[in-house]
């Protein structure tokens, strides 16, 4: 399974440059580093941003599913929170509607982008 460009996590100094985590196998890359992260003197990013929708996989908003892939970011959003040293800044957006689709991912990409480059 490809990512998209967006998706992938990239760190940038203490920023990551965009994480906006719609796949599983990235869920799990970013659930195990945020684990090394509060286990260790590792410094975590300053900011971190996770945008997804709530019908990511198609079909209803309610379906299991989609309620799973929500509940995933809810779960990193708290495990991230919970950095015991410097926790980052993060914002996290769930578009109700929104599916896995370019189109979903351009209207949550200038949110994302002011949030993790604030101008100084």
């Amino acid at each position: 399974m490809a990512a998209s460009p967006l998706c992938t996590p990239c760190f940038n100094g203490r920023i990551f440059s965009l994480l906006d985590c719609w796949r599983a196998h990235l869920w799990r890359w970013a659930t195990d580093n945020c684990f090394a992260i509060r286990s260790t003197s590792l410094k975590g990013p300053a900011r971190v941003y996770l945008g997804m929708g709530g019908r990511e996989s198609g079909g209803r908003a309610e379906s299991a599913e989609n309620l799973g892939y929500v509940e995933m970011a809810r779960t990193l959003e708290r495990d991230l929170k919970s950095i015991a040293v410097d926790p980052p800044a993060i914002l996290t957006v769930i578009q109700p509607d929104a599916q896995h689709t370019p189109s979903a991912w351009a209207t949550r990409f200038e949110t994302a982008i002011e949030f993790l480059y604030p101008k100084k």
